[in-house]
C-alpha cells in the first residue's frame, strides 16, 4: 500500500501539519488529527524499528516546523547568522525527535494485542511523561507541550490555572486517544 511504502515521509508531513496547532497559526485540530493518523500508522507497523522511525519522522517535522524561528533569532541577535542558527535548530530538532521516536517505540513495544484499554492508557501515559521530561529534565524545554495548542483561546485557558500545563497535556492526550478510539470503532 502506498501509505506504508512512504510512512517516513508521511509521518514527517504529519509532523509539519501538527505544528500548525501552535502559535502563530493556532489551528489545534491539525495537531489532534495528525497525532491520530500517526497512531493508525503505528498500529499497522509490526517492526519496532519502523515504529521508532514513525515517531522520529513525526517529531522532526513537528519540531522543525515549530522551532525554525530560533535560527532567525541567531541572525537578528548577530550571534552567528542563519548558518549557525540552522545548525542549532537542526541539532535541537534531532534530539527532540529522538524522544518522540522513543515514545512510539515504547508504545509499540509495551502494547498488548487486543487490549484497547491498556493500550489507550499506555499511549496517554507515555506521551504525557515524555512531555513532562522534555519540559523539566536536562535544561528544560517547555516550549512545545501538546497543551500549548489551547493557549490562544480565551475559552480554553481556565484549565491551565487549575491543572497546569502538564495536567492539561494529559487531558489533551486523553482527548486525542478518545477520538482515535471513536474513529477506530466506527464502522463505515
Amino acid at each position: 500500500i502506498f501509505i506504508f511504502k512512504y510512512y517516513f515521509l508521511i509521518s514527517f508531513i504529519l509532523g509539519c501539519i501538527g505544528s500548525l496547532g501552535l502559535a502563530p497559526y493556532d489551528i489545534f485540530v491539525f495537531t489532534i488529527f495528525s497525532l491520530i493518523i500517526t497512531f493508525f500508522l503505528l498500529e499497522k507497523i509490526a517492526n519496532l524499528r519502523k515504529s521508532f522511525y514513525i515517531g522520529f519522522s513525526y517529531g522532526l517535522g513537528f519540531y522543525a516546523s515549530s522551532l525554525y524561528w530560533i535560527a532567525i533569532s541567531f541572525k537578528v541577535a548577530n550571534m552567528g547568522g542563519y548558518l549557525l542558527g540552522s545548525f542549532a535548530v537542526l541539532t535541537l530538532c534531532i534530539f527532540l525527535s529522538l524522544l518522540s521516536g522513543l515514545n512510539y517505540y515504547l508504545i509499540k513495544r509495551l502494547s498488548k494485542k487486543d487490549n484497547i484499554l491498556f493500550n489507550s492508557i499506555l499511549i496517554i501515559t507515555i506521551f504525557s511523561i515524555f512531555d513532562w521530561i522534555k519540559g523539566n529534565i536536562l535544561w528544560g524545554f517547555p516550549w512545545t507541550p501538546v497543551s500549548a495548542i489551547w493557549s490562544s483561546y480565551q475559552s480554553t485557558l481556565a484549565p491551565f490555572s487549575y491543572i497546569g500545563i502538564w495536567g492539561y497535556s494529559l487531558v489533551t492526550y486523553s482527548l486525542i486517544v478518545g477520538i482515535y478510539l471513536l474513529h477506530k470503532n466506527i464502522k463505515f
